[in-house]
């Protein structure tokens, strides 16, 4: 005879969607300026490549800003904006000459 016991528990607990850091992007696709529209300011904006690796990181001070792609190659990269110890989500921007 094999006794198993299984401990289970649910996490009831709500997220309090006040602390998540939203932000909207446009256009996407981009050719040279990317705007961005944050719901928490003042926060962090990181530029990423596909692979990961920082390209660049900038504060944004205002409910809308913007970040300079010209210089950017062709390509998809990745947005995250931070603010204290909380990140969003990433969002996908792509790059066209």
């Amino acid at each position: 005879r094999i006794d198993t016991i299984v401990n289970m528990s649910v996490d009831n607990s709500i997220e309090d969607v006040s602390e998540q850091l939203f932000f909207e992007t446009f256009p996407n696709p981009a050719k040279a300026k990317l705007n961005i529209v944050s719901s928490v300011y003042p926060s962090t904006l990181e530029l990423f490549d596909i692979q990961a690796r920082l390209i660049s990181s900038q504060i944004i001070t205002g409910k809308i800003a913007s970040i300079d792609l010209s210089q950017l190659s062709e390509g998809v990269y990745l947005l995250q904006l931070s603010n204290g110890n909380k990140r969003s989500s990433f969002r996908k921007v792509s790059v066209v000459k």
